[in-house]
């Protein structure tokens, strides 16, 4: 069993032995899931998929690495002062370009899913 497996079952008896914090975590999952999928509309709307379309794979991890660093300058270690609406937008962004990726790239190889999944 790999480690994101065992993580996984742990969090999942967490949660399955108090309801209310896997209700809490559900509605939590559905907000995050909610803010990027409006991001990667705007995304899509702005920037249209034939442009998703042309980025190589190496394209995608600079871009993910440029809006990690966006990211990262939103914690206090850069501006001193927290906001936590603004990392959360920056989250959103990172999850709708993550998803980008994935559709232009899936659209190459349409069955990722049947790949052998990595563990970390």
């Amino acid at each position: 069993m790999s480690k994101t497996s065992d993580i996984e079952k742990v969090v999942e008896q967490a949660l399955e032995s108090q309801p209310e914090r896997r209700e809490a975590s559900q509605a939590n999952q559905r907000l995050a899931l909610e803010a990027i999928l409006n991001e990667r509309e705007y995304q899509r709307g702005r920037w249209g998929t034939q442009h998703d379309r042309k980025h190589t794979p190496s394209d995608w991890y600079v871009i993910l690495s440029v809006w990690m660093g966006k990211l990262a300058q939103e914690t206090p270690l850069f501006q001193g002062a927290f906001d936590v609406r603004k990392f959360l937008k920056r989250l959103a962004q990172l999850g709708a370009i993550s998803a980008a990726a994935y559709e232009a790239l899936s659209e190459k190889d349409p069955q990722p899913s049947e790949q052998k999944q990595e563990t970390t």
